[in-house]
């Protein structure tokens, strides 16, 4: 598992803040008051392409916090940055939050996030911290938002005026398609496309202070279901040359709402090229399967003479394995 480490830190006038190299606090200690400072942990990359971290920068974060008067904290229902909470982003060189906040040594306290910063959020519990997320749609991974939030949060004593360490995890789930031969001919992949999945519009409600440990869809609402179709190779990029063995996967991924695929209802097109002669021939995924919460599914899609050959995998890391598998007849 990838980790990316960084500070954000309470806004004043001049925007003082936390170190994201040497990760320290730049209040002085002596001061009466000191502001409130997260450290940030990325469990996962918020698109697997691009480095994390930047990610992060580009997007920022918003976070709630609650304290009380002991560390049971069972019902936290004073707002350390009101019912919105706070935007933090960042400015080149440290991270700045929107509202300024500082510890008071008598009460206690717990964090909860979402990343980016902006979206359409709603805290629906302050006492798990769980969040409502509307308007989420299925993209490209360099044009989708890939949600994140936190599962749950450590209590942290106000005296203590600790750095806050935040823990994010993924609400979406990340499909990848590679393909291989098995044929001795030299194969040039011109186009891939999937179709037979919803792209309408979803709802994140979260529901659970851990993250799902199955291919989970159970919080997130699809509206009325919308015929998609997600293109990972297209005529107009470079062509995959395969002349190897090696499954080689295409350069575009894309980030779904989490869903569940019915047995034959997703499928593949495929433009390639063998010695010269262009075929293009679609296959279905024959069994049914989830997209769930926190996963990320790879089909391998096996091309040779005389048969196209469908099967579904999985990358750890974002998963739990899915299954399912098709054959064609080339």
């Amino acid at each position: 598992m990838k980790k990316s480490y960084f500070l954000m830190a309470a806004a004043a006038a001049m925007f003082a803040a936390c170190s994201e190299t040497e990760l320290v606090n730049v209040v002085n200690e002596a001061e009466a008051q000191k502001e409130i400072c997260f450290e940030n942990f990325v469990a996962k990359a918020t698109r697997a392409e691009y480095d994390q971290k930047e990610d992060v920068q580009t997007g920022g974060f918003r976070v709630w916090g609650y304290y009380g008067d002991n560390n049971a904290f069972t019902t936290p229902q004073t707002a350390v940055y009101g019912d919105d909470g706070t935007a933090v982003t960042y400015n080149g060189s440290e991270y700045q939050t929107e509202k300024l906040a500082y510890w008071n040594a008598e009460k206690f306290y717990k964090f909860y996030a979402v990343a980016p910063s902006t979206g359409t959020y709603t805290m629906t519990d302050n006492v798990n911290g769980y969040v409502k997320i509307a308007n989420v749609a299925s993209a490209k991974a360099s044009e989708s938002v890939d949600y994140l939030v936190t599962r749950g949060s450590a209590v942290f004593n106000g005296s203590a005026k600790p750095v806050v360490g935040i823990d994010f995890h993924h609400t979406m789930a990340k499909v990848t398609v590679a393909v291989k031969r098995t044929t001795a001919s030299n194969i040039t992949v011109k186009a891939i496309t999937m179709t037979g999945w919803d792209n309408a519009t979803g709802v994140f409600t979260q529901a659970s202070a851990t993250t799902p440990t199955t291919l989970d869809k159970s919080e997130w609402t699809l509206g009325t279901k919308v015929d998609g179709t997600a293109k990972f190779l297209e005529t107009t990029d470079t062509p995959i040359t395969l002349n190897a063995d090696a499954a080689v996967e295409a350069a575009t991924k894309w980030i779904f709402v989490p869903q569940e695929l019915a047995a034959d209802a997703l499928t593949f097109s495929l433009t390639y090229e063998i010695d010269g002669t262009e075929y293009t021939k679609t296959g279905a995924i024959a069994d049914a399967h989830v997209w769930g919460t926190d996963s990320h599914t790879t089909y391998t899609i096996s091309i040779g003479e005389p048969l196209i050959q469908f099967s579904v995998n999985s990358v750890c890391g974002w998963c739990v394995p899915g299954t399912g598998g098709t054959t064609i007849t080339h």
